[in-house]
Formats: C-alpha cells, sequence, structure tokens
C-alpha cells in the first residue's frame, strides 16, 4: 500500500534537515571567519569548540524550537557525554541564543558562535 502522507512527511523532513545543515555549516565557517580576523589569542582547542558547538547548535531545534538552546544538553547528552568538552560545548550553544551570561572561560567563544548564528540568519 502506497502511503503518500509518509512520503509528504519524508520529503518536509528532508529539506528541513537540509536547511539546518547548511545553516550549521554556514555558521560555523562564519564563526572560523571570525575567529580569523579578530586577533585574541584564540587556542586551537578553542576554535575546534566552537566550531564543534556551531555544528550541532541547533541539535534540539526539533524537540523544542523556542528553548532548543537550553534543551541542547538534553539531546547531546547520549552522543557526547563522554566528551571531555561536553560541559563546555553545552554552554556555548545554550548561550547562542537568549540571556548572554557565560562563564569567562568561554565568553569569547561562545559570543562569536552567537553573533555568526545572527550573521547568517540575517544574510537569507
Amino acid at each position: 500500500m502506497e502511503n503518500k502522507s509518509y512520503d509528504i512527511l519524508k520529503k518536509h523532513l528532508e529539506q528541513v534537515t537540509t536547511k539546518l545543515t547548511e545553516h550549521s555549516t554556514q555558521v560555523a565557517d562564519i564563526s572560523m571567519s571570525i575567529i580569523a580576523k579578530i586577533d585574541m589569542n584564540i587556542k586551537e582547542d578553542e576554535k575546534k569548540l566552537v566550531y564543534k558547538a556551531a555544528i550541532l547548535h541547533d541539535i534540539a531545534k526539533f524537540d523544542d524550537e523556542d528553548k532548543h538552546n537550553k534543551k541542547a544538553k538534553e539531546v547531546l547528552y547520549e552522543f557526547c557525554k563522554e566528551d571531555e568538552d561536553f560541559e563546555q560545548l553545552c554552554s556555548i550553544i545554550k548561550y547562542h541564543k537568549g540571556k548572554f551570561k557565560p562563564d569567562k572561560g568561554i565568553a569569547v567563544i561562545a559570543a562569536i558562535l552567537r553573533m555568526a548564528d545572527k550573521i547568517d540568519k540575517f544574510n537569507k
């Protein structure tokens, strides 16, 4: 039996996923461009952390669009809990939207992700 509703849903989800993937990739690229243009002695491990956060920053968008920045930790836990940077990664993602009060240790790189996300959204 052909299920057209399933096919419509599958096509929609593929389109949404493609847009989110494109957005995340753009945010990662913009983040790296910002880092390249500023001279703030950002270490290589911090660059990798920003890149990882940029790719994953909207991971919880399907779970809770309005609070996806806060829900990300819960979603990422299953996939990244063993990552040594898990807590920092989740904090950076948390502050890409909403109130901006990150710990001093991640404030600059959290700000970079936040700016990159906004730049990509406003350039659409």
